[in-house]
């Protein structure tokens, strides 16, 4: 005969019951009970504590797997697993917050998204991640460590056309997907920035000689980032040496037959 699942309506312990029967007694507890109100009793915890496993927490207000706003207080946050696109300033003026992770699965990231994060020191991208403006993240000043791949770095550096003051964390993004592009004497990512110069124009110093060398090397070792198309995520050979040149140049997208052209 084929058994149920069931918990005593008494004691609450789960049990094996002849769905048949009208009524049983709990090898537990020693007490008689209804059948079919032991499996109902069974079936109500199990899809309650679904609902409990399942739900994210309240500090994060989900719609249609879009995270629209953070409502916590956590220092050190993990978005929910299931979440597809961080919308627009949904961690807007969050200046408790000290690091982010977002999970694998994340696609893009609205616009000031992480605006006002003052106390903001390292956020980590998933490799999804396909879609983030620049605006995403200001006035994050204590921002040290973004957690991003080269290709995803370069796409931003292409699509802001960014000239080394308009992104808060602009000098990271270099760093992660040109690196011998910042400036040897000052830090910054502007070295390329002087139309016929090899000056930085953020100190002015002269390029350091050894700047070619570092730069073949570099790339002969790691090869090009890929352009990240906005519009399908699909990934696009550059062959540019630079973002200086990166920046200025258009790209077609063969996937989606998108022109790729950078913000002017």
């Amino acid at each position: 005969m084929p058994f149920t699942a069931a918990k005593c309506t008494q004691c609450n312990a789960n049990l094996q019951v002849d769905s048949a029967k009208d009524a049983a007694i709990c090898e537990h507890c020693g007490t008689a009970f209804i059948v079919e109100k032991a499996i109902n009793n069974y079936n109500t915890t199990v899809q309650t504590q679904n609902v409990i496993i399942n739900a994210p927490s309240r500090d994060f207000e989900i719609r249609g797997g879009v995270l629209v706003k953070y409502h916590g207080a956590a220092v050190d946050v993990v978005v929910p697993e299931g979440v597809v696109e961080i919308g627009a300033r949904a961690f807007e003026d969050c200046a408790g917050i000290r690091s982010v992770v977002i999970p694998e699965g994340v696609e893009k990231i609205g616009e000031y998204a992480f605006q006002n994060c003052s106390r903001l020191a390292s956020i980590t991208f998933p490799e999804s991640l396909y879609s983030m403006p620049s605006c995403a993240i200001g006035s994050c000043s204590k921002l040290k460590n973004i957690n991003i791949s080269r290709d995803l770095a370069a796409s931003i550096l292409f699509y802001e056309r960014y000239f080394g003051e308009a992104y808060g964390g602009g000098e990271l993004l270099v760093k992660i997907a040109y690196p011998f592009d910042l400036c040897t004497y000052c830090g910054r990512a502007s070295v390329h920035l002087g139309f016929f110069s090899a000056r930085c124009t953020a100190c002015y110093r002269r390029r350091d000689d050894d700047y070619d060398q570092r730069r073949k090397k570099y790339i002969s070792t790691f090869g090009h980032p890929k352009l990240i198309c906005n519009n399908c995520g699909n990934r696009i050979n550059t062959n540019r040496d630079d973002y200086y040149h990166l920046i200025r140049d258009v790209f077609n997208c063969k996937k989606c037959n998108t022109k790729l052209i950078g913000s002017q």
